[in-house]
C-alpha cells in the first residue's frame, strides 16, 4: 500500500496480530452532499490493526450514497 502512494515504510513493517472492524452511523448536523444529492445520515466502517508490540493503526471507509462508486457494503465485504 505504502508504494502505491509513493511511500516507502522506514524498515520491515510488523505482522498484524489482529484486525478489528467496527461499524458505525447517525444523523448529521448538516446535509451531506452536493446540489445533486444530499444526505443526513452517514454510515461507515473503522478498520483496526494490532501489531505484536500492541500499536493500532486506524482507517476509515465512508462513501458517501448516490456520490461514491461504492457502497458501505462493497466495502465491508472487501474488508472482511
Amino acid at each position: 500500500l505504502m508504494s502505491a502512494i509513493g511511500a516507502t515504510p522506514p524498515g520491515p513493517l510488523p505482522p498484524v496480530r489482529e484486525c478489528l472492524l467496527w461499524s458505525w452511523g447517525g444523523q448529521t448536523a448538516q446535509a451531506v452532499g452536493s446540489k445533486r444529492s444530499a444526505v443526513s445520515t452517514r454510515r461507515g466502517l473503522v478498520l483496526g490493526l494490532r501489531d505484536a508490540d500492541g500499536r493500532l493503526g486506524l482507517g476509515e471507509a465512508s462513501p458517501l450514497p448516490s456520490l461514491s462508486p461504492d457502497g458501505l457494503e462493497d466495502c465491508e465485504g472487501a474488508l472482511r
